[in-house]
């Protein structure tokens, strides 16, 4: 449907191979078909109110922005957190908002001329940080049980500058903790919540902080640095 509403709106002829399409400039399709991408973001909403994880729309989404570098479009995070307000457990709305992230990263070394290790090690610092604050004090802070949430939140963190420098040759490209004060000092208390509740002897417990320890618990070996 995207691929035919290109086609007609370029004044080109009719085409059956989808691929065709990829041999009109970028600059052009992105000039004359702003109507085009408004109206495929809401067709792909109609179909996420139904059917938040189909498969099929969230790959068709990551090929618009892929395709057409759509990397900064402020829509992208409202979009995100509407849906993790919705529901926070959804691992396709986490895997979307690391694809974004990233993907500006990589957008940023291509204009810059640099690789993505290079970007990565200069200027991802404030990207980590944010990310990681994010998490920790926006969507974990209501939901220490979230595990999509502590999957994310691992996702860009290393233990020990050798993970972190081994990462910059793969995908998962991670930060070393050890930089990021601000994420182990609320790691830290939350560790210090877990020693203080399994050596208390009181009989009433907050049940938050239950909440807390015990995801904390589960999760901590993650974040032990080296």
């Amino acid at each position: 449907m995207f691929v035919r509403q290109q086609a007609k709106k370029l004044g080109l002829p009719s085409i059956e191979d989808p691929h065709a399409i990829s041999n009109v400039p970028l600059i052009e399709i992105k000039e004359k078909l702003p109507e085009v991408f408004s109206k495929e973001e809401l067709f792909l909403e109609q179909i996420f109110d139904s059917d938040a994880k189909n498969y099929h729309a969230w790959s068709h989404k990551i090929w618009l922005v892929e395709r057409y570098c759509l990397w900064n479009e402020d829509a992208h995070m409202d979009f995100v957190d509407k849906m993790l307000d919705q529901d926070p457990r959804n691992n396709s709305v986490w895997s979307y908002r690391y694809f974004i992230k990233m993907g500006r990263v990589r957008s940023s070394a291509l204009k810059a001329g640099r690789s993505m290790a290079e970007q990565w090690k200069e200027n991802a610092l404030g990207l980590v940080e944010g990310e990681c604050m994010y998490v920790l004090l926006v969507r974990l802070r209501d939901n220490y049980d979230n595990e999509a949430a502590w999957a994310y939140l691992r996702g860009f963190l290393a233990t020990s500058e050798k993970e972190a420098e081994e990462s910059l040759t793969t995908n998962a490209k991670r930060w070393n903790m050890a930089e990021l004060g601000g994420v182990t000092a609320i790691l830290d208390t939350w560790e210090q919540d877990l020693i203080d509740f399994q050596t208390s002897t009181a009989t009433n417990v907050d049940p938050e902080m239950l909440m807390r320890v015990e995801c904390l618990s589960k999760n901590r070996f993650y974040f032990h640095t080296q």
